[in-house]
């Protein structure tokens, strides 16, 4: 069965409705923090999964074909560190898996000597009519194994073309 995702309001609390028949409760959620799915019971006897979202933003989950280079630590933005092979006649060495205003989480297609606090450049075509090209340097956040959690520098947070995409 699929769990509906919820997401932490400011207050600290949750609004979970009833797949079956609509009622909604808003509860404290803020007390629940670690653990982030729950079985829920309606009153009206459905039962029904949900899961906690304590992120500050939406994330919308993607598969976009994506090229990242981790760049030096100096004053030298175009100095490359790592970079993959390309394929099929555009550079691919990464998939995007999600996006939100502030960041995006991608996969490497094979090793990579990327760590927390590292700095990349990132480049990927949104999946819509108009087909933009981004690119945003960002800075590593998170890594395991071949996922890379990333974080847009703050000029690139107010981003018009992903504010349209995550609608």
């Amino acid at each position: 069965m699929e769990s509906q995702k919820i997401f932490i309001r400011q207050d600290g609390t949750a609004a979970m409705r009833c797949p079956k028949c609509g009622k909604e409760k808003v509860f404290p959620a803020i007390k629940l923090k670690g653990k982030h799915k729950y079985r829920a019971k309606c009153p009206c006897k459905a039962v029904f999964y949900i899961q906690l979202e304590f992120r500050g933003k939406f994330r919308k989950e993607t598969n976009l074909d994506g090229f990242v280079e981790k760049l030096s630590q100096d004053e030298k933005w175009d100095k490359i560190i790592w970079q993959s092979t390309t394929t099929n006649s555009h550079s691919v060495n990464c998939k995007i898996r999600n996006i939100s205003v502030i960041g995006i989480g991608l996969v490497t297609i094979g090793t990579h000597e990327i760590k927390e606090g590292d700095l990349l450049r990132v480049d990927f075509i949104l999946d819509t009519p108009s087909t933009p090209r981004i690119k945003k340097k960002v800075i590593v956040r998170t890594v395991k194994d071949n996922y890379i959690g990333c974080e847009f520098f703050e000029k690139d947070k107010h981003d018009q073309e992903l504010g349209f995409y995550l609608l």
